[in-house]
């Protein structure tokens, strides 16, 4: 009788049990599709080729500022509603349009591993396509940061696991540094406190420059005080191919700055472009800086493309995402 008791007994711990199991064997999803950086844009086609679709393209893919030759932010796609299936509906980035009466006002949704791992769907909804231009205006700068700042996390996670463990092995052993660089890139200089890495891509080059010094405070860490660290490092440390010649900051454009976060780490950022000092060769640069706390220092990594005729965009954001994979041993 006490038997039987206690196997009743057990018994409703073990459908609950079984019940949470369920509840966590959720379907696995599938990686996202597409290229990164690319914005697939579900709405019919007559207002993709009308006004909704121009204010779209203006606000969503416009050209990078710093960029010498005209490339897009983002690049849009479009799909008509009944053709969003299949493949699509595991599109990295997704944009939905809905527009109906059954909407009472417009609203900015956004859903993250719908169909996907990592996918992000943003859906605008309203009452009319004069509401939906509005709400896209008052958020197109937040639709298009955090499609940057997932593309870059992705990239990152990615950098993670496919790195060049020699090159990786090297600046933890030499510089205390850790940095998921992938393969294909090598050390080109190593002075100590500037290292120069690179790719080269037929004539093209993907480069990584990285410097440290002694961290005083945080005047340090201007933009004024970045781009002069920058300059005096890049005088220094990247001669030009001519005698004289020295990579520098491009005076004609003014680098935009910018201060993110990841995870604890703060990154202070500098985008703009690059040139030769009394040569011809330029491009654009992404320069990211953060303290390394424990050893009271400053480091930055500085990536350049030069790529003369070529589409920059996802080269340089690939530098991006790996100077935010930093970080240092205890």
């Amino acid at each position: 009788m006490k038997r039987t008791l206690l196997i009743l007994s057990q018994i409703p711990v073990f459908l609950l049990l079984l019940a949470g199991c369920k509840e966590n064997q959720r379907p696995m999803l599938p990686p996202v599709a597409g290229t990164a950086y690319d914005v697939l844009v579900v709405m019919p086609k007559y207002q993709w080729e009308g006004v909704l679709g121009d204010t779209m393209r203006s606000l969503l893919a416009y050209p990078i500022p710093y960029f010498p030759q005209r490339e897009p932010i983002l690049t849009l796609r479009h799909v008509q509603p009944d053709g969003f299936k299949g493949i699509f509906q595991t599109y990295r980035n997704v944009l939905i349009i809905s527009i109906g009466n059954q909407y009472d006002k417009a609203r900015l949704l956004l859903s993250r591993d719908v169909s996907a791992k990592t996918q992000i769907i943003y859906e605008l909804q309203g009452p009319n396509q004069a509401a939906v231009i509005d709400l896209l205006v008052q958020n197109s700068q937040q639709i298009v940061g955090t499609i940057l700042n997932t593309e870059r996390l992705r990239t990152v996670e990615l950098n993670k696991k496919y790195y060049d463990k020699n090159i990786h092995d090297k600046l933890l052993k030499n510089h205390s540094l850790s940095l998921s660089i992938p393969q294909g890139f090598a050390i080109q200089v190593d002075t100590g406190n500037f290292v120069w890495i690179e790719q080269m891509r037929g004539d093209n080059i993907l480069g990584l420059l990285i410097w440290t010094y002694p961290y005083k405070d945080t005047l340090q860490l201007t933009k004024q005080a970045l781009l002069a660290k920058r300059n005096e490092i890049l005088r220094r440390n990247v001669p030009g191919k001519d005698p004289g010649s020295y990579m520098t900051t491009e005076k004609i454009f003014e680098p935009l700055f910018d201060v993110n976060r990841l995870g604890n780490q703060i990154f202070y950022q500098l985008s703009g472009l690059w040139t030769v000092e009394k040569g011809f060769m330029g491009g654009p640069f992404i320069n990211v800086t953060t303290i390394d706390h424990v050893r009271k220092r400053i480091v930055t990594v500085d990536g350049f493309v030069f790529a003369p005729n070529q589409q920059k965009r996802n080269w340089l954001f690939q530098l991006e995402a790996i100077a935010y994979t930093i970080s240092f041993p205890e």
